[in-house]
């Protein structure tokens, strides 16, 4: 059974950073880990660069998936994660933002209820939604030609990821995490975290 460390938090703030150093820092420690991000996954999927049992549904999702749009089908998005999990060869697999939404969360507790996946701990990393618009800022980065619009995301994320979040939290308990703080210390207090769990 895969054992999931999932990492969640308002856009910019480094979900995916602090991911990957949790990665890194894991298989040196000698704990097989490897990081899996949803949305490189349904990219990969609808662009057909990944063969899945899934590309036939997902290509009807290309034109959503490069505006940020959302997949309103929880089992495809689950199904997804199985796969995909399943054929990473680490036992520990690290995930940046899934699930982001409330109809996510039932389906995702179900998976660990029924023992598909063992979720080892959720990490959140806390910070102020100025110190979010800067760090999305200072990465300008442009995704399918569309420039973020951070007050869009972060009104998003309070509208409709934060609530999962949060169920997701009182279901399951959160290693919180500061985001001002340096990314090497962030990565080890994780990782002592994930560690003492194991």
């Amino acid at each position: 059974m895969k054992q999931l460390v999932l990492i969640q938090s308002k856009p910019g703030l480094g979900k995916t950073t602090l991911a990957q150093s949790v990665v890194e820092k894991l298989n040196a420690d000698g704990v097989s880990a490897q990081h899996f991000s949803l949305g490189e996954r349904l990219r990969a999927i609808s662009d057909e660069e990944v063969q899945s049992k899934f590309s036939g549904q997902m290509a009807y999702f290309k034109d959503v998936l490069a505006h940020h749009g959302t997949i309103d089908d929880p089992s495809l998005i689950h199904g997804i994660v199985l796969e995909a999990v399943g054929e990473l060869p680490a036992d520990i697999v690290v995930i940046d933002g899934y699930p982001r939404y409330m109809r996510l969360v039932d389906g995702f507790s179900d998976m660990v209820q029924r023992g598909d996946v063992k979720l080892v701990s959720m990490v959140v990393i806390d910070g102020s939604d100025s110190f979010a618009k800067e760090r999305m800022s200072n990465r300008a980065r442009k995704l399918f030609g569309v420039t973020e619009d951070m007050e869009e995301r972060l009104a998003t994320h309070r509208n409709n990821v934060e609530p999962a979040i949060i169920e997701l939290e009182r279901r399951f308990g959160a290693f919180h995490v500061d985001a001002t703080r340096p990314l090497s210390e962030k990565t080890a207090d994780t990782c002592d975290h994930v560690l003492s769990l194991l």
